[in-house]
């Protein structure tokens, strides 16, 4: 994607493709554009199963939860799961809450541990809309 944005530019830019001959030197810096693009999406690995939620090399049980929490990040929020093996993930918020099937696997752990006494904070009861779980 931030190759194809540099391509783009580069051709608006000189409303053509000139630059593609006269500056060869603009060809390493769009690869290394895409490279970087690559590296950063390809090192956020997540997935879920029918009972465990897995972040890169950590995983948790998520019906097994003791601790959930919402933690303030820069720039966004985490999501920090505590499994009472002691097993632990931090991902981000958004990043869980982007793929729905996800999601709705990790949110029916939480909303289960919660119901059998995993310790919540404030933040997580509000945004996660914690507040009539056991009612």
């Amino acid at each position: 994607m931030y190759a194809a944005i540099a391509i783009v530019f580069l051709i608006l830019k000189d409303w053509g493709f000139a630059w593609m001959i006269e500056m060869r030197s603009l060809w390493i810096a769009v690869v290394l554009m895409g490279g970087l693009g690559y590296l950063a999406a390809s090192s956020f690995e997540m997935s879920a199963g029918s009972d465990w939620y897995r972040e890169h090399d950590n995983y948790v049980k998520i019906y097994e939860l003791t601790t959930v929490e919402v933690t303030k990040r820069v720039g966004s929020w985490g999501l920090k799961l505590v499994d009472k093996n002691g097993r632990s993930v931090e991902p981000g918020l958004t990043a869980a809450q982007l793929n729905p099937k996800l999601w709705d696997l990790v949110y029916n752990g939480i909303l289960h541990s919660v119901c059998d006494g995993a310790e919540v904070n404030y933040r997580a009861v509000k945004m996660l809309q914690l507040e009539r779980i056991g009612q």
